[in-house]
């Protein structure tokens, strides 16, 4: 399955999550917010757990690991990034 695809799956059954300035609608879409934040953490977990297999001697786990590690470093340089903007 391509990536687009769960991404679509996952924005179609939590909802949008962007406000609109209508207390109503925003109230449903600050849930829907709450619920996207619990599935990313979530998926982070597995990646960080896939990220500590980076220094394994096996060559599958290895490729694993060092993937998902760096997917960790561009995500806390994207985050950084993001912070200073918002500053």
């Amino acid at each position: 399955m391509k990536a687009e695809t769960v991404i679509e799956v996952v924005e179609t059954l939590v909802g949008e999550v962007d406000a609109v300035g209508s207390t109503h609608i925003d109230e449903k879409r600050r849930e829907n917010l709450f619920v996207m934040i619990e599935v990313c953490n979530a998926l982070l977990d597995d990646i960080y757990i896939a990220s500590k297999t980076k220094d394994y001697p096996q060559y599958s786990m290895k490729q694993i690991g060092c993937h998902a590690y760096a997917f960790i470093e561009d995500l806390a340089e994207w985050c950084k990034e993001v912070l200073e903007e918002t500053e």
